[in-house]
């Protein structure tokens, strides 16, 4: 988190909320809720500590996330799914392994192949976030997406594609 160059919280302080106080709130909540974990709330390595309270309060939960291999280890995604998790919103933002690299995604387009499948065959849906015209984009590094994106179009249910600008000054 806080890794990705174009990141709007980039530069904000970030800490994570003490695992009670997520079980906390989650217990809080209405029976059968539909909690949304926005942005940096919780990521993957933070999920197990509290999928026991989701699954005892019945809710479902969506939520960001990043297509890293900690998605992949045996039974996640299982327990993710068991737990009420309806959706994740991957950003993507590209098949180009040079941009992912230059901008500091901390993904690689194969490892995000392989967890969109096995999420969206464990019933989680997927959303997946790209991001066209970052500076120093190729035409190669457009086609590397479109090439990603047909290989695992299957496996998203929705797709936000987005060009990069910057205002001029």
């Amino acid at each position: 988190w806080n890794r990705c160059l174009f990141c709007p919280d980039r530069a904000r302080p970030f800490r994570y909320l003490p695992e009670d106080t997520l079980r906390d709130f989650i217990a809080s909540a209405p029976r059968e809720s539909m909690i949304h974990f926005v942005d940096s709330t919780i990521p993957a390595h933070r999920l197990p500590g509290v999928l026991e309270a989701l699954r005892r309060n019945r809710a479902r939960f969506f939520g960001f996330a990043r297509a890293t291999g900690e998605y992949l280890a045996p039974g996640f995604l299982d327990a993710l799914a068991a737990s009420g998790c309806s959706m994740l919103q991957w950003g993507l933002e590209s098949g180009s392994r040079e941009i992912l690299r230059r901008f500091h995604k901390g993904t690689d387009p194969d490892t995000a192949k392989k967890v969109l499948r096995e999420a969206g065959g464990r019933g989680i849906r997927n959303y997946v976030y790209l991001l066209f015209g970052l500076p120093g984009e190729t035409g190669d590094d457009r086609e590397e997406t479109l090439r990603m994106i047909r290989e695992i179009g299957r496996d998203v249910d929705f797709l936000n594609a987005s060009v990069f600008n910057l205002p001029l000054e």
